[in-house]
């Protein structure tokens, strides 16, 4: 006669099926050096929160699929396996591309999925930089494409990083490359360092005497402390534990001369921004 199973024997045998299916997976995991949890890692390849891919300047990264770069000369850098790369943009912007330390490549008013390498490259690791073309360009990133079965690769990233702060000729208005051909960018570029730019064209550093700039009763002396450019009034502050600049060069003053105010009120001003 067939014996069937009660209910607390059901459970039991229930119990060590689960037990049993539970050991075959961490030992097919360990078989293959790998695990349920590293399959799902390996979908961040060239995402926004890709560890491999470095972000220079003020960023915001609070979001898992799209980091947004404020003020001009802003960059990210990443190295790759393969022969070609596209990015992902969820708004126009103009960029400058640089592969494998080449002479960078303008893209204008870049926007959606973007081939960055219509002749294919040779097989191999790769380097690559994306930065903006000037202050009222913002990169938003939402990711790189690479070939399949490629992979990011951790960049070189100096651990010296000069912040420039200053107005339109640090923002490098009018120059021929804008923000890659300032100043600010070539000096950092010739002393093999990270660089930022926070600069804005016409901007005082003192606030609310109307300079020239958008928002213009906003000054450096205030907006310097906010992630973003005076286009954005109600910027939030900038958490400054994100990078640590060794040096900090402030290049302030020519638009606050156009006002004609005293050499003693600038100077009050200027060593309190200090």
């Amino acid at each position: 006669m067939k014996r069937f199973l009660n209910g607390p024997e059901l459970k039991l045998l229930f119990r060590k099926a689960v037990m049993i299916f539970s050991l075959m997976l961490v030992l097919v995991g360990s078989v293959v050096g790998t695990s349920v949890y590293a399959a799902h890692a390996a979908g961040s390849v060239g995402s926004p929160t890709d560890p491999n891919v470095k972000y220079i300047g003020r960023w915001d990264t609070s979001s898992s699929t799209v980091a947004i770069s404020y003020w001009g000369g802003a960059y990210l850098k990443t190295a790759f396996t393969g022969t070609t790369v596209k990015i992902k943009l969820r708004i126009a912007a103009d960029i400058f591309v640089s592969i494998d330390g080449k002479a960078d490549i303008l893209y204008k008013a870049a926007n959606g999925t973007v081939n960055l390498t219509h002749t294919p490259l040779h097989a191999g690791t790769h380097t690559l930089r994306v930065a903006t073309r000037f202050q009222s360009d913002f990169i938003q990133f939402q990711g790189l494409i690479l070939d399949p079965g490629a992979k990011t690769v951790a960049p070189t990233v100096s651990p010296k990083l000069i912040e420039f702060v200053g107005d339109s000729i640090t923002a490098g208005t009018k120059d021929s490359k804008e923000a890659l051909s300032d100043y600010a960018w070539l000096v950092g570029e010739q002393l093999h360092v990270e660089h930022t730019q926070i600069a804005q064209g016409g901007i005082c550093l003192i606030d609310n005497i109307h300079c020239y700039a958008p928002g213009s009763s906003i000054g450096m002396s205030r907006q310097f402390f906010k992630m973003q450019t005076v286009a954005f009034p109600n910027s939030p502050n900038w958490d400054f534990s994100r990078y640590q600049a060794t040096a900090v060069v402030i290049n302030l003053g020519t638009n606050d001369n156009t006002k004609r105010l005293s050499d003693t009120t600038f100077q009050s001003v200027y060593i309190t921004f200090i």
